[in-house]
């Protein structure tokens, strides 16, 4: 059987109480940080969008790494992304947001692009991210953010090419 990687409770298991604490927080505090910056990065350029990925009934019930791969596929020619799962409130609905920099100033509210072309599970909604003052900006930062970090959001896909 091959090595499996410790997750960070196991880890923490070993430690006294106090240092367990502390790795923890620290732990907690450096992935919010990153999060944080790389929110920063995408949203201070020209070419950001919130993206959401919704799933139509008739494609509803595959299972979620199928639509995490079409995402990762839609948005493999963007600049930066990041992607994160989310439910909604209501009717407790599996769709994926994300905040992407595309590469080009072109308009992807419309339906002529690539993405619309990969992404065959449903509706995509586009917003671009108009900042135009520094306020604005760290609240669509935090607001990303949180919704990022929250219970419902089961995990978060980021694209490679950010410099840390």
């Amino acid at each position: 059987m091959a090595n499996r990687k410790q997750t960070l409770y196991e880890r923490l298991e070993k430690y006294d109480t106090r240092k367990a604490i502390d790795t923890w927080y620290n732990s907690n505090y450096r992935s919010k940080k990153l999060l944080y910056d790389r929110v920063k990065i995408i949203v201070n350029q020209l070419n950001a969008y919130f993206v959401t990925f919704t799933i139509s009934d008739k494609f509803y019930g595959y299972d979620r790494l199928t639509y995490q791969r079409k995402v990762k596929e839609a948005l493999r020619q963007t600049s930066l992304y990041i992607a994160n799962e989310d439910y909604g409130k209501t009717n407790a609905r599996y769709h994926i947001h994300a905040l992407v920099l595309f590469p080009f100033q072109y308009d992807y509210t419309t339906k002529n692009h690539y993405v619309q072309d990969v992404w065959k599970y449903g509706a995509i909604r586009f917003e671009p991210i108009h900042t135009p003052n520094e306020e604005a900006i760290t609240n669509y930062i935090n607001k990303f953010t949180a919704h990022a970090i929250k219970e419902s959001s089961a995990r978060l896909i980021y694209s490679r090419g950010f410099v840390s």
